[in-house]
């Protein structure tokens, strides 16, 4: 499992730099590597409350900050 620090820090990239950071960003993390993928990650940050509190879900690959 991916911490919940890490999570907050790719959803905080999603919304900042767009859905193409977000995947260069689990990438270089080495989540890839690890056995994750894009979509899991994606999934599972956008159904947690807790990580997703303060941002909402405009489009399929677009988030921004309430």
């Amino acid at each position: 499992m991916i911490d919940i620090k890490t999570l907050k820090w790719l959803l905080e990239v999603w919304e900042s730099f767009g859905y193409e950071a977000f995947k260069l960003e689990i990438k270089e993390l080495g989540l890839l590597k690890k056995g994750f993928t894009i979509t899991e990650i994606r999934k599972t940050i956008l159904e947690d409350s807790e990580i997703m509190d303060g941002y909402v879900q405009v489009t399929a690959y677009k988030v921004k900050e309430k």
